[in-house]
């Protein structure tokens, strides 16, 4: 008997072969990983973001002082805040402008063409030139000197002479202009013979006059005169903590400009000049409302005066305000009743100083206090 076709499909299915391909296969096992250990953290407190300022730079921008951060720097801490550009304002363009026309002129003469070496002989005179430009408008930091009470010089260069004068007359004002009582000068103009009531406040030009021995007053002032050469560094600086009360453009004799002497002669304090009058802050050692003059004299070469300040403006001691281009001379007059000049002019032939202290701009003291404020 044969078996049925139900029997030996049955068959068929329970098959080792075919019962493995049927049985599911068993799922991989996987590894279970320890747990971790939990950690203990503290909240810390969270700082605001900080805000882009000048007050908060961000770390690629140099900080910068403020105002209220240039007071806590006292009198005699004068340094200048960032980076010093090393050359004066108004001569990156002239010293770069040569250099470049220099170099681009020898690379004319390398490249292109020498003719007969006079191409190269502009590069080298435009070079030359770019140098003594750079050396002219040089403006080196200085370090201010902390001591209380001194005046420090306004200009870099030799001391021609230290004076004691006292003033004997002025410009006049409109009014006494009108009325003919003044003098008048071939080369200094019109003068009233009579003083300010106030000598020392110097709220306007006056005449001065050399003091004799023994006849010694307490409006009398120390005057102080330093020549510059074009060779020495032209930029001047303000002698004590103060604020600019008045400023003072004289250019001669009515419209003309001059008379042009040369510097190093006393009679140049007529030629065309600034006068700026500095009054104490009361920072430094020094009484406040107390009045400094200091007058930028051309010279006969440049004849340029080129002022950075005005009216109004505070400045520290040793900030620079102004300078003078090429050959010139700065006088400074000090009440005399107030300091002692500590330098030695030209004309008092000390064989130490042949030509007169050499005195620097901001860094140097011309005058000490001679009584407590």
């Amino acid at each position: 008997m044969k078996p049925s076709r139900s029997i030996l499909h049955l068959r068929k299915l329970t098959k080792p072969s075919l019962l493995k391909r049927i049985q599911p296969q068993p799922k991989p096992r996987t590894m279970k990983s320890p747990p971790r250990k939990q950690l203990l953290t503290i909240p810390l407190p969270r700082s605001p973001p900080k805000q882009i300022s000048p007050k908060n730079p961000t770390p690629s921008q140099p900080p910068r002082l403020t105002g209220a951060m240039m007071s806590t720097l006292g009198p005699n801490e004068n340094r200048e805040a960032g980076a010093m550009s090393l050359l004066a304002p108004g001569g990156k363009t002239p010293v770069y402008a040569t250099a470049l026309m220099g170099i681009a002129t020898l690379c004319v003469a390398v490249f292109v063409h020498p003719l007969g070496h006079l191409v190269t002989l502009v590069g080298v005179l435009l070079l030359v030139l770019s140098t003594f430009l750079a050396n002219f408008f040089r403006d080196p930091d200085r370090v201010i000197p902390r001591d209380e009470g001194v005046l420090v010089s306004s200009a870099d260069g030799h001391v021609m002479f230290v004076v004691r004068e006292r003033a004997i007359g002025r410009r006049p004002s409109k009014a006494e202009t009108e009325s003919g009582e003044m003098e008048s000068d071939e080369h200094t103009g019109e003068w009233l013979a009579k003083a300010l009531d106030a000598p020392l406040s110097f709220t306007t030009e006056q005449r001065w006059e050399r003091v004799p021995a023994g006849e010694e007053g307490a409006d009398d002032v120390w005057r102080i005169a330093v020549f510059m050469s074009p060779l020495d560094v032209h930029v001047n600086r303000a002698p004590l903590a103060s604020t600019i009360t008045h400023m003072e453009h004289r250019t001669g004799k009515g419209r003309q400009r001059g008379p042009f002497r040369p510097a190093f002669r006393k009679e140049s304090e007529f030629n065309e000049r600034v006068r700026t009058v500095f009054s104490a802050n009361g920072k430094g050692g020094h009484r406040k409302g107390m009045d400094i003059e200091v007058t930028q004299i051309s010279g006969a070469l440049a004849r340029t005066i080129v002022p950075w300040s005005q009216i109004g403006m505070d400045l520290r001691r040793g900030q620079r305000y102004g300078m003078i281009r090429l050959g010139s001379r700065v006088d400074t007059r000090a009440p005399a009743a107030r300091f002692t000049p500590v330098v030695v002019g030209a004309e008092a032939k000390d064989e130490d100083f042949p030509k007169g202290e050499y005195v620097y701009a901001g860094k140097t003291i011309l005058f000490s206090s001679s009584r407590s404020e």
